[in-house]
């Protein structure tokens, strides 16, 4: 993979391996498109934890029937928790 992206100095062995120019900044490019993938998520469960919601009502009967699944044992499943958005990441 790198026999093509290494520096050759006169002579010299080649010695340094060297990313494809844009390696950097399409690094960064990711790193921004996942802080706004998480930023969507969390964006989502702020209006899920609205009381009265559509978002809501659907987490609730989600938490039921997850309860019911784990045979009554998963009790701290709460839309409105500040720990929701970790109790839903140990889920998947």
């Amino acid at each position: 993979f790198w026999k093509d992206r290494l520096v050759e100095i006169k002579g010299v062995e080649p010695f340094l391996p060297v990313p494809y120019p844009g390696f950097l900044f399409s690094i960064i490019c990711e790193l921004l498109l996942s802080l706004k993938a998480a930023a969507n998520v969390q964006g989502f469960l702020n209006l899920a934890r609205k009381k009265n919601n559509f978002f809501s009502q659907a987490l609730k009967s989600t938490r039921k029937s997850i309860r019911r699944k784990s045979g009554g044992k998963l009790t701290t499943f709460n839309p409105n928790s500040k720990n929701f958005f970790r109790e839903l990441l140990l889920l998947l």
